[in-house]
């Protein structure tokens, strides 16, 4: 076939670059996400926990994920007319369908560790029994959804290799566009479970209907994620709907463009509710006067350990009062113990008399605490 038989309009379609550009900016995009998780972590002086190495790790398979993106333009020709790509260069089918193969792998996986990641948080800020359980049973469905995954990915043809050479004699393969239809509904009810996860455990959380909101807002954030694999879903449909004489290279591109912004937004919702000192380095004199203006009312406390009242106590010294300060002046990341647990805390404030001798320096003054957290059975 000859340029000259192939209309104009043909010729010049091209929809590669498009996903050139959405896998270049993924590719910095995801660093500074993760960069700004483990700042947050170092600002407030905590260790990495299990949930932030789990999501470091996904970032080095999303790189992958829009590397394979962007191979897939250059050679295999993704974007363009299949007539196009097999006039110029027919092995351009090839490539595109062994970039597909690897995609299939890295896909699965950098979304199985940013739900693995996404679960361990919610095991460590909400430790309850009913979080801890709801976390096993979606932890397990993740890691056998993306068994699954891998499985049917490395045996879709027979023999494997025909998965990316499409020009072999005999042989057979799995329909893909019905493989990409059978993993990508689990994967949105899945996703839709593990946000809606959460949202019970805030509801019990003691702190003002307003404060209760906002940690909801940040978690349901997350249903981005379930938007974006639903309009991935609907172009793989499109696909299906086009029968098996589809032009592949250009019909594969617009969802092979949301197959990298999926995991991209699930790392940002994922990272979102652990930027708490971002969101005070942005916004501290709002958040700062919010909170003095709160304190007014009383220390407001999660998992019932505040008192209207002891905001307001005085404790007379020889150089005048003084007062406890605020427990939301702190940024410190909570841990939210829901209504079924109960503080007892005892402060002990006292000040050293002077001629006697004690174990701290005169005029010194000593603050003791006892806290003892009980579940209600």
């Amino acid at each position: 076939m000859s340029a000259s038989s192939l209309p104009p309009d043909v010729l010049k379609h091209d929809e590669g670059p498009s996903l050139v550009i959405v896998s270049a900016v993924s590719i910095p995009l995801a660093l500074g996400i993760v960069a700004t998780r483990v700042w947050a972590r170092h600002r407030k002086q905590m260790a990495l926990e299990r949930d932030d190495w789990m999501i470091m790790a996904s970032l080095p398979l999303l790189w992958g994920t829009a590397a394979v993106a962007i191979a897939s333009v250059y050679f295999g020709g993704v974007g363009k007319p299949l007539a196009v790509n097999m006039m110029q260069d027919p092995e351009r089918l090839g490539r595109a369908q062994l970039c597909l193969f690897l995609t299939e792998f890295v896909y699965g996986t950098v979304l199985c560790t940013i739900k693995g990641g996404i679960l361990l948080m919610y095991y460590r800020i909400f430790p309850t029994r009913s979080m801890k359980f709801g976390g096993y049973v979606l932890g397990g469905l993740t890691f056998a959804w993306w068994v699954g995954i891998v499985f049917t990915s490395i045996f879709q043809c027979t023999p494997v290799d025909k998965a990316w050479k499409p020009f072999m004699e005999g042989g057979q393969c799995l329909d893909k566009n019905r493989f990409f239809i059978g993993n990508s509904i689990p994967n949105i009810v899945m996703d839709a479970m593990i946000i809606g996860l959460p949202v019970f455990e805030v509801s019990k959380v003691q702190v003002p209907r307003s404060q209760k909101i906002a940690i909801a807002g940040i978690f349901l954030l997350g249903g981005l994620i379930v938007i974006i694999s639903c309009i991935r879903l609907k172009y793989i449909v499109s696909l299906l709907q086009a029968g098996p004489q589809a032009d592949f290279t250009k019909l594969i591109s617009t969802p092979w463009i949301w197959t990298v912004i999926e995991p991209t937004v699930g790392l940002l919702c994922a990272c979102l509710p652990t930027m708490q000192p971002l969101m005070y380095v942005l916004f501290g004199r709002f958040i700062t006067k919010t909170s003095q203006d709160r304190s007014k009312e009383g220390i407001v406390t999660i998992g019932g350990s505040g008192s209207k009242q002891l905001d307001k106590q005085r404790v007379p010294t020889k150089d005048g009062p003084f007062r406890r300060l605020h427990d939301n002046d702190s940024a410190e990341e909570p841990v939210l113990w829901p209504e079924t647990y109960y503080n007892q805390q005892n402060t002990v404030v006292e000040r050293a008399k002077e001629g006697v001798i004690e174990a701290i320096p005169l005029g010194s003054i000593t603050v003791q605490k006892d806290v003892r957290w009980e579940e209600s059975r």
